[in-house]
């Protein structure tokens, strides 16, 4: 079947539909085309739905249940949520498909107490007409999960718990998993945490009861009492464009644009408080609800004039010109009456923030500006336009996108000013973490947060929040960074979020070589062009290359590469690893241990997926002979740590062709670099394989270990088992066991003075060496023949 075709109805869609145009079924997409995404899911089933039926008529059951299904369904998705599936009378509903935003576990939380109270009116109706109660229990959980993988929409451990917390609750409760709490703390109330038992899992789940959604708050709960740092320039800035707009008169615009964190919103709050003599009106945009585009100006002139605002400006300007007229659209804009003065809307709040300011300077702020409907976008740009008579600044505080939903913004204004905040200093950073910890964390945590954060103060705050709750240890991605992130990544253009996410497999810093050979089949024109997109956008930024003839692109944050590397598929990723594997093989020997490290990281996916499958041990093989050829080198050069790591990686991977020729390298490396516990952990195991030259090699190795750790120790019967090594190695024409045998032997007789035998001794190993082509046992072997020959 072609790619994109329905298999509900047959429709041909495109092929990077995730759903149907006709029916609107979820499309199955190919392997390279799954991904994994952080989704919060919504489990809720009736309570003693089997008693229901028991006690009305089937066709009294069946409108019953059509008008359950009806509201279940509406709530979901008018708060941006898709329901998966009915089954009876359970509901399964998943918030952050087909798009992904931000606010997902929030949006699930307020449809799920939405959903408590349009049952309750439901069964309050039955209960009064037929002394039927209906009452439901829900389970809300955030987690990863893969989309599209066979016919469920989502599949992953995060759909099992949601269901678990489900069965748990008691009637009429909702129940959120801790990594949903996590996301909405700031905005909710929730009861006393509890544990419940879940089959299958190791440790009990920690269940939250919800008591309510709090309206209006903030789900982050920042931290507005951080200090305010590295922002004086634009503090200064900010006073001056005031001092401007109460000298000149009329309206100033002022745009203050920052990815999310960047601290747009604890700027202003610094500004307003050096501006005490204005009226400050503060309204911020929803990303989603109904009756959402004149909200902000509802919430900023509600906390001028309290409850009934409609009702204030209505005396406001009684006895003006066109007082009532204005009041009334003003009302109408507000939800508190109806009205068809659309398009007085901007001119009636024009003059409402006039009037005001002909009292005091008026400073309007609108939060969130990016999320605003159009109609508010053309207020705020008649107000620039035509505000002429009193001081009015209206600062605007949006993220970058907001010129992808409105390039003209602005651009009309007489006296507008745009003001791009850049992430903070890494000296400034520092020193917001270190007030910020007051001395609860470690000096080594706190320099891993601020290089995490990389200027941003919203996530060096919830790093330092994690960084606390885990004690200082884990340096787990915070779930309110990876939400903002992935919303932020999933807002691209499915070719540009496709270019972001290859380009995280290389790493931090990406060559275009190594992302044409990761998308073979896309354009390199278009590559290149995407590659611009997303350095506009902010995401990236142009670096220096590290492989000749390149060019390199570098994300502005790690995180960001992080989260938009976890969005691909595992199989996905491990194929692309591969291919820059591929790519970088004739790349020249500096990049060996990049390209180990690529197929190390492909064989550690693909064995996750299947372990004993034929794939994975490919490329467990491919791996270990990467690792083991670096690990090698790494002993040449007589770097005995590296060497030491990249051979260990290798036997984690089955040692390749030479599980033990890698093992016993190994050892010897531990040796070298003081790791003697270690060492005698890799002889144990060589003296445990059930293969003689295994065992031949630990005695070998054993009488090596001895030599260096127990000065008093009878070397006799290790050397009378290294020369029984060394018979077995002379009939099997084992150069690299010879070599490492007569090295022993030397040591053995220059314990005893013997200086001509341990000469003989050290030749015969240098000869072995030479021919088996160890280049790091003839280095050993050669360095000490001018001791022997000194002592002899």
């Amino acid at each position: 079947m072609p790619e994109g075709t329905c298999t509900r109805c047959g429709h041909q869609n495109a092929g990077d539909a995730r759903f149907c145009n006709e029916c609107g079924a979820a499309l199955a997409p190919t392997a390279a085309a799954q991904s994994r995404r952080t989704v919060t899911v919504l489990f809720c089933d009736l309570v003693g739905s089997t008693a229901l039926g028991d006690r009305l008529d089937p066709e009294v059951l069946r409108g019953v249940m059509t008008a359950y299904h009806a509201r279940m369904r509406d709530a979901v998705e008018r708060h941006g949520g898709t329901v998966e599936k009915f089954i009876g009378d359970a509901v399964m509903a998943v918030f952050g498909l087909p798009d992904l935003h931000e606010d997902d576990a929030l949006r699930a939380v307020r449809a799920a107490e939405e959903m408590r109270s349009a049952l309750i009116d439901l069964g309050g109706d039955l209960d009064a007409t037929r002394a039927v109660r209906m009452a439901s229990r829900m389970g809300v959980n955030t987690g990863e999960v893969v989309i599209g993988a066979g016919e469920a929409l989502v599949t992953g451990d995060a759909v099992n718990v949601a269901a678990r917390l489900e069965q748990a609750a008691e009637a009429d409760e909702v129940l959120l998993g801790d990594a949903t709490e996590r996301l909405v703390r700031g905005a909710v109330e929730t009861g006393s945490p509890r544990g419940v038992d879940a089959r299958g899992k190791v440790r009990a789940l920690t269940a939250h009861p919800l008591v309510r959604v709090v309206p209006g708050a903030d789900p982050l709960a920042r931290r507005m009492d951080a200090p305010l740092v590295g922002r004086d320039d634009e503090l200064v800035l900010l006073r001056a464009l005031y001092e401007r707009t109460v000298r000149v008169g009329g309206c100033h615009l002022v745009t203050l644009l920052a990815p999310a964190g960047i601290g747009k919103t604890r700027l202003t709050q610094e500004f307003l408080a050096c501006v005490p003599e204005a009226r400050a009106l503060w309204g911020r945009c929803l990303p989603y609800g109904e009756g959402i585009t004149y909200w902000p100006l509802a919430e900023a002139l509600s906390a001028t004039f309290g409850d009934d605002p409609a009702a204030e400006v209505g005396r406001l300007m009684a006895g003006r010109p066109d007082g009532a007229r204005i009041a009334r659209t003003v009302a109408a804009a507000l939800g508190r009456e109806a009205g068809d003065g659309e398009l007085e809307i901007p001119w009636a709040v024009r003059r409402v923030l006039e009037t005001l300011a002909e009292l005091r300077p008026v400073v309007l702020v609108l939060d969130d500006i990016q999320w605003a409907e159009p109609a508010l976008h053309s207020l705020v740009e008649h107000l620039a336009a035509l505000a002429r008579t009193a001081p009015v600044l209206v600062l605007c505080l949006g993220r970058p996108e907001l010129f992808d939903a409105r390039p003209s913004w602005a651009t009309s204004a007489y006296n507008g000013a745009t003001l791009l905040l850049e992430a903070l200093t890494p000296a400034d950073s520092a020193t917001l973490v270190e007030r910020l910890a007051a001395g609860a964390v470690e000096p080594d945590v706190r320099a891993r947060i601020v290089g995490s954060a990389e200027g941003n103060p919203l996530f060096a705050e919830q790093l330092l929040a994690m960084a606390l709750e885990d004690g200082g240890g884990s340096g787990r991605l915070p779930p309110t960074i990876r939400a903002l992130l992935a919303a932020r990544i999933d807002r691209l253009a499915p070719p540009l979020r496709s270019l972001l996410e290859h380009a995280a497999v290389e790493g931090r810093v990406f060559h275009l070589g190594a992302l044409r050979a990761a998308l073979p089949d896309d354009d390199a024109g278009a590559i290149v062009h995407g590659l611009e997109e997303l350095v506009r956008a902010d995401l990236l930024r142009p670096a220096p290359a590290e492989v000749a003839g390149d060019s390199a692109h570098a994300f502005r944050n790690q995180l960001i590469r992080d989260v938009a590397y976890e969005r691909l598929s595992k199989q996905r990723r491990a194929d692309v690893h591969e291919r820059l594997a591929g790519w970088l093989a004739d790349r020249g020997a500096l990049s060996n241990e990049i390209r180990a490290y690529h197929l190390e990281q492909a064989w550690q996916l693909r064995a996750q997926l299947d372990p004993a499958g034929s794939t994975s041990q490919a490329a467990a093989r491919a791996a270990a002979d990467a690792l083991a050829a670096v690990g090698r080198r790494a002993a040449e050069r007589g770097d005995a740590a590296a060497a030491a790591n990249l051979l260990a990686r290798a036997t984690a991977a089955g040692g390749g062709g030479d599980p033990v020729g890698v093992r016993v390298e190994l050892a010897y490396q531990l040796m070298d670099r003081g790791d003697f516990d270690r060492a005698a952990e890799e002889i144990d195991h060589l003296a445990a394989a059930g293969d003689d030259a295994a065992a031949a090699y630990a005695d070998i190795a054993r009488f090596h270990l001895f030599q260096a750790t127990e000065a008093d120790h009878d070397l006799t019967e290790s050397a009378t088992r290294t020369a029984a090594a060394l018979e077995l190695f002379a009939e099997r024409r084992n150069d690299a066991g010879l070599a490492r045998g007569w090295l022993a032997m030397a040591e053995y007789h220059a314990e005893a003075c013997r200086f001509e035998a341990s000469h003989r001794a050290q030749l015969k190993a240098l000869a072995a060496a030479r021919r088996g082509g160890d280049r790091a046992q003839e280095v050993r072997a050669a360095s000490d023949i001018p001791l022997r020959l000194w002592f002899g």
